[in-house]
């Protein structure tokens, strides 16, 4: 996309308080270029929404306007009717909520879309370490874990654990790629890109070529930082 201002962009990550037309044309007034769409948060619902108020609040050059921010290797819990508090001690469950056991803090997590799972002894993180959980049992359907910090778990948390290196599998995000896809979107930032491969990896999912942007946010990025730029041109 050409920019107003030549090869510098401004782009404006869109969310619940900026997704009507009004607002989307005030940002565009105030000069964004480009409106980032966070797949990591992104229902279908909301999404096909987003990109239509998009449409309709500046019709010139939509499509390039939309950038969708594919979900980064880092997985996340499923949405919660509210928010929940643990105290140490708490049994807790990361997994399908309808198989979890009675007594426990149950947050809706898929075990199926990260590699590897967590293991048995395993420190469990959730919002960026802020409540730590120690596993107790890994079952089909879940995890149960011990609870040793005092917090509040609440919606989409991120979730690490070991070396902080599971990623999701790649069918998790092919979903929204395929929806972005459908939506007419063509530009996409590429999350925690290692190298090259990550960016063919979602150029082998699209039906047709697209603008792929590498985002640069770990060490072995920065070292292929090179091979980055020359495959994403």
């Amino acid at each position: 996309m050409e920019s107003r201002r030549g090869n510098i962009e401004i782009v404006a990550t869109v969310g619940p308080a900026s997704a009507d037309p009004r607002t989307l044309a005030a940002l565009r007034a105030a000069g964004a270029d480009a409106f980032r769409l966070n797949l990591a948060h992104a229902s279908p619902e909301w999404l096909a929404r987003t990109v239509d108020a998009i449409r309709r609040s500046s019709p010139e050059a939509a499509e390039a306007q939309l950038i969708a921010d594919l979900p980064g290797r880092k997985p996340r819990t499923g949405a919660l009717e509210r928010p929940l508090t643990v105290r140490p001690g708490d049994a807790v469950w990361l997994g399908a909520v309808a198989a979890a056991p009675a007594g426990v803090v149950a947050v809706p997590f898929d075990l199926d879309a990260v590699d590897p799972a967590p293991a048995t002894g395993d420190t469990v993180r959730l919002r960026d370490g802020q409540v730590r959980l120690v596993v107790g049992e890994v079952e089909r359907d879940g995890l149960r874990a011990d609870c040793l910090d005092a917090g509040e778990l609440t919606s989409r948390m991120g979730v690490t654990w070991g070396d902080g290196e599971a990623r999701l599998r790649a069918a998790v995000w092919t979903g929204a790629l395929a929806a972005c896809w459908e939506l007419g979107v063509r530009r996409y930032l590429v999350s925690y890109c290692d190298g090259p491969a990550d960016l063919a990896a979602v150029a082998a999912r699209l039906p047709a070529p697209a603008q792929l942007i590498p985002k640069i946010e770990t060490e072995a990025a920065v070292d292929a930082a090179a091979a980055l730029i020359a495959a994403a041109a």
